[in-house]
């Protein structure tokens, strides 16, 4: 039985030797004449068509069943028969670059098509086959293009995509710019996901006009959840970036292949994202996009969902399953929120560190120093690494108990809901802000980081530089990015100085302040139902905007240190290579009053001297690094330290006497 591509070239043969006295020359018209040769008339052509139809060749049965799916009518099918025809048969392309010699090409035209299909086929057809071909089903679901639409429409050639070309004939081949997910074990999936897939999944499969955007702070959870949704489905997801991919044809390639189209949308705060249309395609869409932004669509209604976390005990058996440590694993699980990827990365990170560090069993710092080396913020935000012990921060007691609570608070966040009232438990969001106050130097960024130790969390400082755009909209797209990074992550995020970013917006009185306002009013929107922990430090909290106080869960007070704090400071930095007697730092803790970050730097610059002159810090070392701190806050150094005998002159450490002041 002669293939469909046959029968759509032989009107042109029929018409080509119509002249019965006509003989072919050339190759070309010697398979021309053959091809007339085997339908012996209109008549039994027809009839070849209806039978081609109803039980095609192997090689058309996927296009008559396209055909079926999409109504094509019966020029479409036939010229889509020859496209096909001409990209894979040498003698077929030879044989209609033949029959139209002013083009100068073997794909056919709009003209010839129409010339010689369009004359034996009968109905609506007859009437403008020209324009059912520029714009018809075919036309419109990207299975027909014209290749040079600059050209009369007549001289317009026809084809198909290529990746079509190779679904038609039942040869599967990634479309351009798309990609396939890799199979995650079962297992590996939470149950909580795995069943509102499920539930989701059955919804689209019962609700033909509705497309579904998974919302995730986490591309790759957000990719999870659309293989589990697929999988409910029985069907194979395709994820495109639609700015990255031809979308003519996209749509009958899904529909050939049985596939989903997972659209990956890059969306912001105040942009409304459209999402593309799959013409051809009559299945569910899906689409990924971060918290931000809206997603809209022309032709179906949109349903959000986004991803839930995984529950304190699928992250214990997560956890478990990659440190194989029960203590370990339950600790992790119930202090960090993070999804089933972040997890693995991870475990995969920490067991990596202790085997580096010569132990197969993972610790929690193999966890927390890991955390440093999954990227994400490293654009925006800079690593804290630094691990503080307890007996390096030296505050007041009062400042101590807040941040111990502020400890607690970060700790229970999760389960913190349970204990509560129905009306708090129902507002409740599992994010912790907290606001640092104090003048500089008082230890507010070294508390930050004690913290992080203490939590286990990996602690990144905002590079404001680098969120702060001088383009509209851009601060925001920055912030959006860098929350959602940290939010996947489950840091703990620094804004230091952040009277820059949450400072008092002002009256408008030109665009400038408009902008600026709008940037403080999405900051303070997206922290209020951001999920993870922020600190932010200031220097005072009347440079705060008002609305921001009621956004904050604890403000931990930093005041400059008295005599106490000072001398346990001065201690703490000097450490034991020195040779100040207990009286020389009673003398420092009364008269210097000076902060933790002025108190480092005179000890750094002490330490320079000593180490240069090759012996232990001495008293005028200390002298020399606070009168050059001193200089630089434009004061002059106390003279009660100047004038102060030196060389051990006090036995015992004396009583400090509080009130003693410059």
């Amino acid at each position: 039985m002669p293939s469909l591509a046959v029968a759509a070239i032989w009107p042109a043969a029929f018409f080509y030797f119509q002249d019965e006295e006509r003989r072919p020359q050339r190759p070309e018209e010697a398979s021309l004449y053959a091809v007339r040769q085997r339908i012996g008339s209109v008549r039994h052509w027809h009839e070849l068509l209806r039978e081609l139809f109803l039980q095609p060749a192997s090689r058309d049965v996927r296009l008559v069943a396209l055909a079926g799916i999409l109504s094509l009518s019966s020029l479409e099918i036939l010229t889509t028969a020859l496209c096909l025809a001409v990209e894979e048969d040498s003698h077929m392309a030879a044989m209609v670059a033949l029959l139209q010699p002013h083009i100068g090409s073997a794909r056919p035209s709009v003209g010839l098509v129409a010339d010689t299909l369009g004359s034996l086929l009968t109905g609506s057809v007859e009437e403008s086959p020209s324009y059912l071909l520029a714009t018809g089903t075919a036309a419109r679901t990207g299975l027909l293009r014209r290749i040079n639409e600059s050209a009369p429409l007549c001289d317009q050639q026809l084809g198909i995509p290529a990746p079509l070309t190779y679904s038609l004939r039942g040869i599967f081949q990634p479309w351009p710019g798309t990609r396939f997910a890799s199979r995650a074990e079962p297992e590996t999936v939470p149950e909580t996901l795995t069943r509102e897939a499920r539930a989701h999944a059955s919804a689209l499969s019962e609700t033909s006009r509705c497309h579904l955007v998974i919302r995730s702070p986490s591309p790759r959870e957000a990719e999870m959840a659309a293989v589990q949704v697929c999988r409910a489905l029985g069907r194979r997801p395709v994820f495109a970036r639609a700015a990255s991919i031809p979308l003519e044809g996209f749509g009958l390639y899904c529909t050939l292949e049985r596939l989903v189209p997972v659209f990956v949308l890059e969306t912001a705060p105040g942009v409304v994202v459209p999402l593309p249309s799959a013409p051809g395609y009559s299945g569910p869409v899906l689409a990924l996009a971060g918290p931000d932004g809206a997603v809209q669509s022309d032709e179906n209604e949109v349903y959000q969902w986004r991803t839930p976390l995984p529950g304190p005990e699928e992250r214990r058996r997560l956890w478990l399953k990659m440190v194989e440590d029960p203590v370990l694993a339950q600790s992790l699980a119930a202090s960090h929120l993070q999804g089933t990827d972040r997890i693995r990365s991870l475990g995969t990170l920490a067991r990596m560190k202790a085997r580096v560090n010569g132990r197969f069993q993972v610790q929690s710092q193999d966890v927390r120093r890991a955390a440093f080396q999954v990227g994400g913020l490293e654009t925006l935000a800079q690593p804290v690494p630094e691990e503080i012990p307890e007996k390096a921060l030296i505050l007041t007691e009062s400042t101590r108990k807040t941040l111990e609570m502020l400890e607690a608070r970060c700790r229970h966040r999760e389960d913190l809901p349970h204990h509560l009232g129905v009306t708090l438990e129902a507002s409740y969001r599992t994010g912790v802000r907290a606001l640092f106050v104090g003048p500089s130097g008082t230890g507010k960024t070294l508390a930050a980081s004690w913290l992080a130790t203490r939590l286990g969390f990996a602690l990144y400082r905002v590079d404001l530089a680098a969120v702060m755009s001088k383009y509209v909209g851009e601060t925001e797209k920055n912030l959006s990015a860098l929350l959602a990074a940290a939010e996947e992550a489950d840091v703990i995020l620094l804004f230091d100085e952040a009277d820059s970013l949450f400072g008092k917006r002002t009256e408008v009185r030109d665009a400038n302040d408009r902008f600026a306002n709008a940037q403080t009013n999405y900051l303070l929107q997206r922290l209020e139902h951001y999920r993870g922990i922020v600190l932010l430090t200031s220097n005072s909290r009347a440079r705060m905007d008002a609305s921001f106080s009621r956004r904050i869960d604890l403000v931990v007070e930093f005041p400059a240190p008295g005599p106490e704090e000072r001398r346990a400071l001065w201690k703490s930095h000097l450490g034991d290579a020195h040779d100040l007697q207990p009286g020389d730092v009673n003398l420092l803790a009364a008269h210097a009053d000076l902060c933790g970050g002025h108190i480092r730097n005179a000890v750094l610059a002490a330490a320079v001297r000593a180490l240069e002159q090759g012996r232990r810090v001495q008293w005028r070392d200390v002298l020399e690094g606070l009168r050059l701190e001193y200089a630089k806050l434009g004061r002059q150094i106390p003279a009660e330290l100047l004038g102060a005998p030196r060389g051990g002159s006090f036995e015992r450490e004396p009583q400090i006497n509080t009130n003693e002041r410059e």
